[in-house]
């Protein structure tokens, strides 16, 4: 069985890699109360939350792509850099939520 100080530093690398250190605090209390369910759950409330985050940012981005598509007439130039910085966005931050964020929950939670 691993040493309480390893499996610390490991929770504490997970909330990290999760956007959550914010409240390693709050995090670090409950483990140290040997509560592991109770740090289950707190971090999958943290994590629900920076997902909600995420996707309220995605969808204001997809709205804002939407516009500056319906904006742009025919074969002008004009805002495609710009759509096209938005949809980058987009797939960037939808990267983000979809890759690192889900296997850590499921690596925590394991």
């Amino acid at each position: 069985m691993e040493a309480a100080s390893t499996v610390r530093a490991r929770l504490l690398a997970s909330a990290e890699q999760l956007g959550i250190g914010s409240d390693l605090a709050g995090l670090i209390e409950l483990y140290d109360g040997e509560d592991c369910a109770a740090v289950q759950a707190r971090m999958a409330q943290l994590v629900t939350e920076r997902l909600t985050t995420f996707q309220s940012g995605i969808v204001e981005l997809i709205e804002q792509a939407a516009q500056l598509q319906s904006s742009t007439p025919g074969d002008q130039p004009g805002p495609r850099e710009e759509v096209a910085r938005v949809q980058g966005r987009i797939v960037e931050v939808g990267g983000e939520v979809g890759h690192d964020a889900m296997r850590e929950a499921r690596n925590v939670s394991a």
